[in-house]
């Protein structure tokens, strides 16, 4: 059975200290963007799934500049007494929504000393050419990884929770990205209202076909201040049993290319922003559990993988 120091599957943890020889630590900014999907170019309601807050790390202090709060984040690894390095993470909400002459400066402004990456997150439709150049010019200085939500590839099931584009821009994006040898990590989310088992997995066979490096995999949790919340409540939502979803990504992760880098396994919410699931909370026994399913099942990345190859 093949192992990635000792987990069934290629961890972000193991990637990393293996790319750069030191531990490296990712550090969550907000930069005070918006989103197409609330600001009216889309739509004013934002995904169903969203929360106010996007998708901003609790220990984010939004009031402080980006550079004010990498240099705070990084001098509180240093006094503790972290020796490794650091990936500048643009966060909340659309990353690359802005004007590119901004952008530019903005992301090339974290390259601080320490500094060896910059991870950016967005969604596949504000990818433009102009976005495109200037992230090729930043990976000409430093690693550069761009995080897309895909979430799924069935477009009934984009449309039912207003995600506001189709699976042909998520294509589209992942393959401009590859054309330019810019490293892309996909976010698809397991779950979602009348998804079922092969709707998850094609949409995992999905992005790895079209190109990607790594993958976030997230199962449908409820947040308050949401669409699905008030859907939740009228019942009008059902989520995943933890083993179902284990099962499900477990499965997933047999046909997905050893060289596909896992950044997450399970969604990621605040406690006192949950609704539901409440074993959403429990990060370690939700690895532990998955982690055993597979190691019971004989399961580990890439054990039925098939060779995909993007343009």
């Amino acid at each position: 059975m093949k192992e990635w120091k000792g987990r069934p599957y290629h961890a972000l943890k193991v990637y990393l200290e293996s790319r750069f020889g030191k531990p490296v630590k990712r550090i969550a900014l907000d930069a005070g963007f918006t989103c197409p999907n609330r600001d009216g170019r889309i739509s004013f309601g934002g995904c169903f799934y969203c929360g106010e807050e996007g998708a901003r790390a609790r220990y984010v202090r939004p009031e402080l500049s980006v550079i004010d709060q990498l240099r705070e984040r990084m001098t509180y690894w240093k006094n503790r007494g972290f020796e490794g390095y650091f990936l500048a993470y643009f966060q909340a909400y659309t990353n690359t929504y802005g004007d590119p002459e901004f952008l530019s400066s903005l992301y090339e402004s974290v390259l601080l000393p320490g500094v060896v990456g910059v991870f950016i997150g967005t969604r596949p439709d504000c990818l433009g050419e102009d976005v495109l150049d200037v992230l090729f010019r930043l990976a000409q200085k430093t690693w550069v990884v761009v995080e897309v939500g895909v979430q799924t590839t069935n477009d009934a099931t984009l449309r039912l929770i207003n995600r506001g584009h189709d699976a042909g821009a998520s294509e589209k994006a992942l393959r401009d990205l590859g054309k330019r040898h810019i490293d892309k990590v996909v976010h698809v989310i397991g779950g979602l209202p009348h998804e079922e088992k092969y709707h998850f997995l094609q949409t995992v066979k999905d992005v790895q076909q079209w190109g990607c490096e790594g993958i976030k995999f997230h199962h449908l949790f409820v947040e308050k201040n949401t669409v699905f919340a008030n859907w939740y409540e009228e019942g009008r939502l059902s989520l995943l049993s933890r083993e179902t979803y284990i099962e499900w990504v477990a499965e997933a992760l047999s046909f997905l290319d050893p060289g596909i880098v896992v950044h997450r396994l399970f969604g990621d919410c605040e406690k006192n922003k949950l609704i539901a699931p409440l074993w959403t909370l429990e990060k370690s026994q939700n690895i532990h559990l998955l982690e055993s399913w597979m190691r019971d099942k004989g399961i580990f990345q890439g054990r039925e993988a098939i060779s995909f190859s993007g343009d």
